[in-house]
């Protein structure tokens, strides 16, 4: 939908962080979008972030890291990994405690991710602002998913960087174009169902390999 040019600050005078172009875009969508809440990585979770998520009344729910110190409503104070009240008892995979981060407070989840075999698995701590169970917490973060997805499709089939422009103008054009060319690819799949944008990319490159190969004049052999 769009998006912000991040700069080092040894090139800019007006530096802004990552986190401030972040906030920029979500306030931006936000007053536009009947949104329930926002969905982020880890690199976000930090104090100045869920405090601007408190402050503008927006719910969240993102990744944290397992080492961060929170307190819950008992008074126990220790890392998320570490913490007494979210060790998993026998079979669970979900568990949620109300609690304070730095001061600030919100809902914390860990969720025991298996892979695809269920021989491994992941421990991930979620910090939300959303009063769901528990499992509802791990469903509400894997929402974003689908932007990882998005991302590895228009770096490696759409050339999203592969402009070679060196104007800010022209490479946000690209960039836009990319961003379109894949809206209209997932339109095509959900009216198709097809699984994946790849695979209608591939029938469309498929259909215009055919309708060259028509165009192309018949070369005629010579007589000997």
């Amino acid at each position: 939908m769009d998006f912000k040019f991040w700069v080092n600050e040894r090139f800019v005078e007006n530096y802004k962080k990552k986190t401030d172009l972040a906030q920029e875009l979500i306030l931006e969508q936000y007053k536009q979008l009947n949104v329930d809440y926002v969905t982020l990585d880890g690199a976000f979770a930090s104090k100045g972030m869920i405090y601007f998520f408190i402050q503008k009344g927006i719910n969240f729910c993102m990744q944290i890291e397992k080492n961060r110190v929170i307190v819950s409503q008992n008074g126990t104070m220790a890392q998320l990994q570490k913490h007494p009240e979210l060790k998993f008892i026998k079979n669970e995979c979900y568990k949620t405690i109300k609690a304070t981060y730095k001061g600030l407070p919100g809902y914390f989840t860990v969720h025991k991710r298996y892979n695809n075999s269920r021989k491994s698995y992941k421990i991930v701590f979620i910090v939300s602002h959303l009063n769901i169970s528990p499992k509802k917490q791990s469903d509400a973060y894997k929402i974003r998913w689908n932007i990882e997805k998005s991302f590895r499709t228009m770096k490696q089939s759409l050339g999203l960087g592969d402009c070679q422009c060196l104007s800010v103008e022209k490479q946000s054009l690209h960039i836009l174009s990319v961003f379109l060319a894949y809206a209209k690819l997932e339109e095509q799949k959900i009216c198709s169902r097809k699984k994946s944008p790849e695979e209608v990319l591939k029938q469309v490159r498929q259909y215009e390999a055919r309708k060259d190969s028509k165009r192309r004049p018949l070369r005629r052999r010579n007589s000997m």
